[in-house]
């Protein structure tokens, strides 16, 4: 019997690929907020639990909360090797490149 092949799943993401980076961060946030999926650093976690209550608040809560997530290192914080984890990644990329371009 052979393997199943997994679908690659791009590491990074250019931002330039991304029409909203912010968009697509929040559909990669949903399995790990929905506990579907786990294994998240706790201040990854907190930040992206933040982001999703802020949509409820309004712009100023939601920068603050993107503020929050673009400060953190998306190489460094604990996140599954999965395909959710990998598309976080990215999308937590893609969400840094553009909060620190000029």
């Amino acid at each position: 019997m052979g393997e199943a092949e997994v679908p690659e799943v791009p590491d990074a993401v250019d931002p330039v690929d991304v029409p909203d980076p912010v968009d697509e961060l929040t559909r990669a946030m949903k399995p790990f907020l929905s506990g579907h999926a786990r294994g998240l650093s706790r201040p990854l976690y907190r930040a992206l639990y933040l982001l999703e209550t802020a949509y409820r608040v309004g712009p100023q809560g939601r920068q603050l909360a993107l503020d929050r997530l673009a400060s953190m290192d998306p190489d460094r914080v604990k996140i599954p090797d999965s395909e959710h984890g990998r598309r976080l990644r990215a999308a937590l990329r893609a969400v840094r490149d553009r909060h620190t371009q000029p």
